[in-house]
């Protein structure tokens, strides 16, 4: 009996610390190679559907779909350059390489006077 208990204790120790452990680090990675997997497919479908070289797609972590329009400066209309110049002026974490917007000029004004407030 004693020797069952300690057995059983051994196991769910073991169960507990190791197992579940490594049953979530592989079910992280087989999510994650599905991810990427679904990711290349996805973005290869909506080239083939959707025929605009400037709009980009992916999928993140949690399955869902982001799109964006990469576009010029100097495409942009008026009140999208406001829009990006208030974002730029207001935080520099808006700041990228590409030029991708994916606000509406509420939306900035309002980050505007929220950071002039603070």
């Amino acid at each position: 009996m004693i020797k069952t208990t300690r057995s059983l204790s051994e196991h769910r120790i073991w169960l507990e610390e190791y197992f579940s452990a490594g049953v979530e680090n592989i079910e992280k990675h087989v999510m994650e190679s599905l991810r990427r997997y679904f990711n290349n497919q996805f973005q290869l479908w909506f080239e083939i559907l959707v025929e605009d070289p400037a709009l980009r797609v992916k999928v993140n972590e949690n399955f869902t779909a982001q799109i964006s329009r990469e576009r010029d400066y100097l495409q942009l209309s008026g009140g999208e350059r406001t829009c990006y110049g208030i974002m730029i002026s207001s935080s520099p974490v808006f700041v990228s390489l590409e030029l991708t917007l994916h606000c509406n000029i509420g939306s900035a004004i309002l980050m505007f006077l929220m950071n002039s407030l603070s």
